[in-house]
């Protein structure tokens, strides 16, 4: 330690990390968004999706506007599946739009997990 070109770097204050967002129950899902991702849980059924938020934000624009109708989503870390479906009911007087929202296990084959050894 010690010559003419030494300098100190100062240590960065510690920002307070922004509170995570509040969980919604939707139907019997709980959703939440946690480090970068936003969780999907089936409580009963002790299964989980997490999904990247980037990837999210895009999911939801597009079921959203009525760009995409269905959007599946597998977790292959928690082995699990999440399907949204966008239905439209009474479509003559006051339509409504709903969200029939399911996260199930999913069963990864051997070329799934084969082509994941290599992707990773």
């Amino acid at each position: 330690m010690g010559g003419k070109n030494e300098t100190t770097v100062p240590k960065e204050k510690t920002r307070a990390r922004a509170p995570a967002t509040a969980t919604r129950a939707i139907g019997h899902i709980r959703v939440h968004e946690n480090q970068g991702e936003v969780h999907f849980h089936d409580d009963a059924a002790e299964i989980k999706v997490a999904i990247p938020a980037a990837a999210w934000y895009n999911a939801w624009n597009a079921l959203s506007s009525g760009a995409q109708r269905t959007f599946s989503y597998l977790d292959p870390t928690h082995e699990s599946l999440l399907t949204i479906d966008v239905s439209i009911k009474g479509r003559k007087k006051n339509p409504r739009v709903d969200l029939d929202i399911s996260v199930k296990p999913a069963a990864l084959s051997a070329s799934f997990e084969a082509l994941k050894k290599f992707s990773t």
